[in-house]
């Protein structure tokens, strides 16, 4: 809607035990309070890599009932249906311009952990540009002072608002996530796979 984009309010992305769907609405109301059923997700820090932007989530171990991760950047949503990936939520965000009659605005590729909405356990991202997926993708930033170094779990576009990527396999460990952009460009990231796919082993039969 028109209203939209000066609707500044928290937005939320929330994952589900889908064992009694019917109380969901209740869990939300809960999520802050000391009786909440809801596991918190967060957005620990934005770190800028070789000219690229990225996410460094939580990873909280996972309730009974769900999940919630607020999205940090004021104005922040989604507006479209997330994907599951080889075992990972793959979603984006968007984050609209002010001016209504603008193509602008921008957008964040999030994956995530299906389970807890936290930090997967690899890179899905080639951070360093090494074809590779491993401990080198890991970024470091500060906490409280500390230094450490983490996997990240989103990556800001270049080209405007995207919508739900197109995927295409590269190879049995790797896949590229095909974006289109509001201002009339594509971008292509490449990403790991959680799963290795095509013939894992075969035997001969006599």
């Amino acid at each position: 809607e028109h209203d939209d984009v000066t609707d500044n309010s928290v937005q939320s992305f929330y994952g589900f035990i889908d064992s009694d769907l019917t109380n969901a609405p209740s869990k939300v109301i809960r999520r802050n309070s000391a009786s909440s059923s809801l596991t918190e997700q967060e957005v620990k820090v934005v770190v800028t890599n070789d000219g690229s932007q990225y996410r460094i989530i939580t990873n909280a171990d996972s309730s009974a009932d769900g999940w919630y991760m607020d999205l940090p950047t004021t104005g922040e949503r989604i507006a479209y249906n997330p994907i599951t990936r080889d075992g990972r939520f793959v979603f984006i965000t968007l984050i609209p311009d002010t001016d209504p009659c603008s193509a602008g605005g921008t957008s964040w590729l999030m994956e995530v952990n299906p389970f807890n909405g936290g930090q997967l356990t690899e890179s899905p991202f080639d951070v360093n540009g090494d074809d590779k997926f491993n401990a080198g993708d890991k970024l470091e930033y500060n906490d409280n002072g500390t230094t450490k170094s983490s996997y990240v779990s989103g990556i800001k576009s270049n080209i405007g608002i995207n919508t739900t990527p197109a995927v295409i396999d590269k190879s049995r460990s790797s896949e590229y996530k095909v974006l289109t952009g509001s201002i009339g460009s594509t971008e292509t990231v490449l990403e790991s796979k959680a799963v290795l796919s095509g013939r894992m082993s075969w035997q001969e039969i006599r």
